[in-house]
């Protein structure tokens, strides 16, 4: 094997100076896609025609959310009930300076209660009636 004379010169260091693209993927720009989407709404012809017509495949359904603003839905998973300026944050650091430190279980108990008289939807334990 015939060693290099420096890093340089080795065939994998090398960068590459004239990139191609080997794929269509993702080939449109959001002008063809807005155009392809006002098409499809006037029900003038099929998302798939739409989308052949344009060079788009079938992208058409599920970039029409994207580019309308559309926002996305739940996506699972615990929702948040509290924002981080919100009261509790508030009350906890009222009582740790007035020397009266509360409990995690407090905290909790009074995280329910706040949720129920500001009318804030949450998945709190009404059982226990702690957060």
């Amino acid at each position: 094997m015939i060693k290099p004379n420096s890093w340089r010169d080795c065939f994998r260091c090398t960068m590459v100076r004239n990139y191609k693209r080997k794929t269509n993927k993702q080939f449109w720009t959001d002008e063809t896609m807005r155009l392809a989407i006002e098409e499809w709404k006037k029900g003038s012809a099929g998302y798939r025609q739409i989308g052949e017509q344009f060079n788009l495949r079938d992208r058409i359904k599920n970039n029409n959310k994207i580019i309308t603003g559309a926002k996305k839905g739940f996506a699972g998973g615990f929702r948040k009930v509290f924002t981080e300026e919100q009261e509790l944050c508030t009350y906890i650091l009222r009582m740790e300076e007035v020397l009266l430190g509360l409990s995690r279980g407090d905290v909790r108990h009074v995280a329910y209660q706040m949720a129920v008289q500001n009318n804030i939807p949450h998945n709190f334990n009404s059982n226990t009636e702690m957060a």
